[in-house]
């Protein structure tokens, strides 16, 4: 899978914070290792929650111990597209046996602004999770600088 190889090529080069602006509707296994095995060496992965409102979420930023990110707008209000809800482990059937019964995601906020996209001949405007998936990586990076031997459960 090629996420895992990414994820491979990140560790390898001694990333301390890894930001995955993407995500599959609903609760995808094939994620779970890979984040684990990332946090192990004390990476910390960031992923966007979705964009397909409350009660919802993708993966991998629905996994147990991702750290997720919901978008709000700019009064801080969460956005209505952001998705957000509580997981029980029973949803990730013998996936996630070690996990809590429940959990909710997303681990936080940020904002969420416009980008600019090349689309074709001209620009497209992107709003959604993923364009507020790399603050709270901005934020995290900052606080490794500040802190570099913090573990990623004391960073979230």
């Amino acid at each position: 899978m090629i996420f895992s190889f990414f994820l491979e090529w990140a560790i390898d080069s001694e990333a301390d914070v890894i930001v995955f602006s993407l995500g599959a509707a609903g609760y995808i296994d094939l994620f779970i290792d890979p984040i684990h095995n990332a946090e192990s060496t004390g990476t910390i992965i960031v992923s966007a929650i979705g964009n397909d409102g409350a009660g919802t979420s993708g993966s991998p930023g629905n996994i147990y111990g991702s750290m997720s990110v919901r978008a709000v707008d700019r009064t801080g209000s969460v956005a209505s597209f952001s998705g957000g809800e509580t997981i029980s482990r029973e949803q990730w059937g013998s996936s996630g046996a070690e996990w809590p019964e429940s959990y909710v995601v997303p681990s936080g906020v940020a904002p969420v602004l416009t980008s600019l996209v090349p689309f074709q001949e001209d620009m497209r405007r992107l709003s959604g999770t993923s364009m507020a998936t790399p603050h709270a990586a901005g934020t995290i990076a900052l606080m490794r600088a500040v802190e570099p031997e913090a573990s990623p459960d004391t960073i979230k």
